[in-house]
């Protein structure tokens, strides 16, 4: 593997955890993470309780795709829209003033200007993914 490879794999073993981690965290409480979405005033409860319990599976399933050099930048893509989203959000609820948590990481989560510095910089790291692996042929080893 080289370097280039290398660092695809690590950028996006990462990402897998930080997805895979934020996933789980949510189905262990979707009653609080339907809440929490809530509390960004963007959405009416009913379309907010189903994103609480499909979002979580989306996370799982990124972070599953993200682990397989076959579907890395489908995964990846993905991850940067969503990352685009979850960006968006947390910035209009810090321009409306909110006081929230942004509900990113379950009941244990950061504010508001933390969130937002974090899902900008995971965005990055999501669009290098994917630049890279539609490169470099998602970072699997090359063959002779």
């Amino acid at each position: 593997m080289n370097r280039r490879s290398l660092m695809v794999w690590l950028l996006a073993a990462a990402l897998a955890g930080i997805f895979g981690y934020a996933g789980s965290l949510k189905l262990r409480d979707p009653a609080a993470f339907a809440l929490a979405i809530e509390n960004y005033q963007l959405l009416p409860s009913g379309p907010s309780a189903l994103l609480a319990v499909y979002l979580p599976w989306l996370e799982l399933l990124i972070a599953a795709g993200l682990l397989r050099p076959r579907w890395r930048a489908g995964a990846s893509l993905l991850a940067s829209l969503l990352l685009a989203v979850f960006t968006a959000a947390v910035a209009a609820a810090l321009a409306r003033g909110l006081d929230i948590s942004c509900g990113c990481f379950g009941r244990s989560d950061s504010p508001l200007g933390v969130a937002l510095v974090r899902d900008v910089a995971l965005l990055a790291v999501a669009l290098l993914v994917f630049k890279m692996s539609c490169v470099h042929g998602g970072g699997a080893p090359r063959r002779s």
